[in-house]
């Protein structure tokens, strides 16, 4: 591995309160970053960063599809942040080899888009990363009522005196019971 990420969460159970809570600013980028994605199509005619931008909003979009599920929230906001420091970088690029000023009015109305396309497309990947980190962060905000016994999860962490932890009456079986056998002998 080249970089020392940690492993992706797994989804257990339904979301954090603040995931829930959270679905509405996610709408909200994904919105605009799937604007970006189209403008990026039609105005700037840049076919590789718009099709590996149309997979980083579609990973946001199953996300949101699978009821926010972190896995695919962290997928997608990984793609945000590595996107982001590209176009980052494009506009970088863009600006110091532009032939006109800053959203100058004495340019055209396209080449004024164009700017602005190219200001508001890292600003969304790097805003889609900053909401994954927060879910990211608070996603395990259900531990405390999930192991006080207090959430209504049909499965979960067996606390002392629960129906998980009581031997049953009738249980006869016993772990390594019986004689040891070796292979190839009767």
């Amino acid at each position: 591995m080249l970089f020392p990420f940690p492993t992706m969460p797994e989804q257990i159970g339904p979301p954090s309160r603040f995931t829930v809570r959270m679905t509405r600013p996610v709408i909200a980028v994904l919105l605009l970053q799937s604007i970006c994605c189209i403008m990026r199509f039609g105005l700037l005619l840049d076919i590789l960063g718009g099709f590996v931008m149309l997979i980083c909003v579609g990973f946001g979009w199953y996300a949101w599809w699978q009821e926010m599920n972190i896995t695919y929230i962290c997928y997608w906001g990984m793609m945000c942040l590595i996107r982001g420091i590209f176009d980052v970088v494009k506009l970088i690029d863009h600006e110091v080899h532009s032939r006109h000023p800053f959203f100058s009015s004495h340019m055209p109305t396209a080449v004024i888009a164009q700017q602005a396309i190219y200001y508001a497309t890292p600003l969304t990947m790097l805003l889609g990363a900053l909401l994954a980190y927060l879910i990211y962060v608070r996603r395990d905000d259900n531990t405390e009522a999930y192991n006080s016994g207090r959430s209504d999860w049909s499965y979960g962490a067996a606390e002392e005196g629960s129906w998980a932890t009581r031997p049953s009456a009738n249980c006869s079986f016993q772990q390594f019971g019986g004689t040891g056998r070796r292979l190839g002998t009767s």
